[in-house]
Formats: structure tokens, C-alpha cells, sequence
């Protein structure tokens, strides 16, 4: 959260996260013999390509570091995806 928070312009108590855990995954040929993380970064629209790039290479970057392994089939990704403020109700 303190990542995004820095290049959010809200409060960063409106910043939400989870994690979900599964079972049941592959990574390429190695189903169940490997790990990954996958993180969806959703913004409402408005932000600006670099502001995008910046958060998203900040929280990549960070959960390399943070999950980093030596096991060969650990993979981290990264989307951002922008939420449109018409169809975004909380």
C-alpha cells in the first residue's frame, strides 16, 4: 500500500488489497511445481502513462524482492488494469 500511496492523490486509507491463494495452478509444464505470484493493479482512469509505469515498476519491483527465490519456476506478474469513474461505485 505505502508504494501506491505515494502516487495516489487520495487518502491512502482508500487504497484496498487482498490475496487469494490457490490449489490448484501451472506454471507451464509444471503443474503444482512451482510458484507465482500474480498482482492486478486497478486505477481509476485519469492517471497519467508514466504515473501507471511508475506504480506498476514500483509494486513489480518490490514483489520480486520481497518473494524472491532461487527455484526456477517462480514467476511474478504485474497488470494494471484502469477502471472507468462512471462504473466504479463504492
Amino acid at each position: 500500500n505505502a508504494i501506491v500511496a505515494k502516487h495516489y492523490e487520495g487518502a491512502p486509507n482508500r487504497i484496498k488489497s487482498r490475496a487469494i491463494a490457490y490449489d490448484d495452478y501451472s506454471i507451464g509444464l509444471h503443474q503444482g511445481a512451482g510458484s507465482m505470484v500474480n498482482i492486478v493493479l486497478q486505477v481509476i482512469e485519469g492517471k497519467t502513462e508514466e504515473n501507471k509505469d511508475e506504480m506498476g515498476q514500483a509494486v513489480f519491483d518490490y514483489a520480486n524482492e520481497t518473494f524472491k527465490s532461487d527455484n526456477d519456476r517462480f514467476q511474478v506478474s504485474l497488470e494494471i488494469r484502469e477502471l472507468s469513474k462512471k462504473f466504479y461505485y463504492k
